[in-house]
């Protein structure tokens, strides 16, 4: 496995290798001799999310384990970013459990609406999402999926948003990623 350095050096960590970087080199390596491979998860409703890769093609031992460190890497990335434990995966450690909850991402939906829609407006949605949000076919439609819902009014969620993109921002500029 090829660990690439990024073009600009993160000022905490100047030995950090960014696994999508060796990911961008690996798939221009193996151009032409790859073939695609499915990882799959199966969630506690039995849906499934599937996620796709390619590996090479090859029955040389060495090129195997490179194929297998890389989907290692990506396996582990897939079980480990939630900050609590996932009922989806019941066995994959949570953040907290490694001792560093604050590196966890969360994914959220949001419904947003055009600046300038009356405030009247927003409210009739907001009750009708919060609503809808609090029905225990919901919420037994998301944590099937290893999810939580959260109703959030247009203030909170806009307080969430700032939040979340300030953090990243933070984040953009120690690793000497943010805009000058």
């Amino acid at each position: 496995m090829e660990l690439i350095a990024p073009a600009v050096k993160p000022v905490l960590d100047p030995d950090f290798r960014p696994a999508a970087l060796a990911w961008r080199a690996f798939a221009q390596r193996i151009q032409g001799r790859s073939e695609p491979i499915r990882i799959a998860i199966e969630q506690g409703d039995g849906s499934t999310y599937v996620f796709e890769r390619a590996i090479e093609r090859t029955a040389d031992p060495a090129a195997a384990a490179v194929n297998l460190r890389f989907l290692e890497r990506e396996v582990k990335c897939l079980l480990l970013t939630s900050k609590d434990k996932n009922a989806a995966v019941p066995q994959a450690t949570s953040l907290t459990e490694l001792g560093v909850p604050e590196l966890a991402t969360n994914v959220w939906h949001g419904i947003l609406v055009p600046k300038g829609t009356p405030p009247e407006r927003v409210a009739i949605l907001e009750a009708a999402f919060v609503q809808a949000i609090k029905t225990e076919k919901f919420r037994q439609f998301m944590e099937a999926r290893g999810a939580t819902a959260e109703g959030l009014g247009s203030v909170e969620f806009r307080k969430q948003i700032d939040s979340e993109y300030k953090a990243m921002g933070e984040v953009a500029a120690s690793l000497g990623m943010a805009k000058k």
